[in-house]
């Protein structure tokens, strides 16, 4: 039975994601200027030639890797999408987020290496490569927690969140033998508590 356009979409999305996975290593261990289009092609097991049907280009690829990990984050945020996070919907996303903390420790080890390596940051300096959704659903989540916090200045508020949960997260990806998982499940019911405290 011939596939349908979905069917096809999907096998496609499935091959993008495989290839971004691989290009997320090699960038990570090997650099992301010194790693080639052919080498990703090589790892991934297709030409290079069948690369370009993927991804036009590197920084092409770059940027598929960067919002398809950030939406991985912000897809829950605001499940129904009716731009408010409600104290219980903000519960539930921090449950998600630290399953997925978890589940992708290793993968997030790989694109904090790729982060901070300097070619990066300066595409990365560029506003236009966030997707729009991505961004909305990221300045919703700011503005839940800078709520919470009502005598700060809220630009101060989020820097702070910013710098607070890109710290832990830093610390649980690099130094396992200090905060192991069950570090993860202690700290995720402090937040929880806070949430709860904060409303009542």
């Amino acid at each position: 039975m011939p596939r349908t356009t979905e069917q096809y979409e999907e096998l496609r999305n499935e091959k993008k994601q495989l290839i971004a996975n691989i290009a997320l290593k090699l960038f990570a261990n090997q650099g992301y200027t010194k790693t080639s289009i052919s080498a990703i092609a090589k790892e991934a097991n297709i030409s290079k030639g069948l690369m370009y049907n993927y991804f036009q280009s590197k920084k092409e690829l770059l940027e598929y890797i960067t919002n398809s990990l950030s939406n991985d984050y912000t897809q829950y945020i605001d499940p129904n999408k009716d731009g408010i996070i409600t104290d219980e919907e903000a519960l539930n996303y921090i449950d998600i987020t630290f399953t997925m903390l978890k589940e992708r420790r290793e993968a997030l080890k790989d694109y904090y290496q790729l982060a901070f390596q300097p070619e990066v940051m300066e595409i990365w300096n560029d506003p236009r490569l966030i997707h729009e959704d991505v961004m909305k659903q990221r300045d919703l989540f700011l503005n839940y927690w800078a709520s919470k916090f009502p005598d700060t200045k809220p630009e101060i508020a989020k820097a702070n969140i910013i710098a607070f949960i890109k710290g832990f997260v830093m610390l649980y990806v690099y130094m396992p033998e200090m905060y192991p998982d069950d570090f993860l499940d202690e700290y995720k019911t402090y937040l929880k508590q806070f949430i709860t405290n904060q409303t009542n």
